[in-house]
C-alpha cells in the first residue's frame, strides 16, 4: 500500500515465516525500514479511522461538535493514513 510517494506499507504474507501478517513501513527516500504494526491491527485502526471520519462528517452536518478523539502513539504512517481518510471523508 502506497500512503505517499516515498512512504508504502508491505505486508509479510509467506505463512511459513516468523514475520508472517506483520506490516512495515518502507521509506525510498531515507531507505528505511521499520515495523508498524501487525495485519490484525491495522484492520482495525482503518475501521476506527472510517469510523471516525463518519462521526466527524456526521457533526459537521449536524452543525454538533465533533466529540471523536484521534488516538495517540500511533506511529508515523498510520497517523498520515488516518489522516487521508478523515480528511477524504470529511470533503
Amino acid at each position: 500500500m502506497a500512503f505517499s510517494e516515498f512512504d508504502y506499507l508491505l505486508i509479510c504474507v509467506e505463512p511459513r515465516k516468523a514475520e508472517y501478517g506483520n506490516v512495515h513501513h518502507i521509506n525510498t527516500r531515507n531507505e528505511k525500514e521499520s515495523f508498524c504494526c501487525t495485519m490484525d491491527d491495522l484492520l482495525i485502526h482503518l475501521a476506527y479511522f472510517v469510523r471516525e471520519g463518519t462521526d466527524k462528517k456526521m457533526a459537521e452536518h449536524h452543525g454538533t461538535k465533533n466529540t471523536t478523539t484521534p488516538r495517540s502513539g500511533l506511529p508515523r504512517p498510520l497517523k498520515m493514513i488516518r489522516k487521508a481518510i478523515v480528511d477524504a471523508m470529511t470533503r
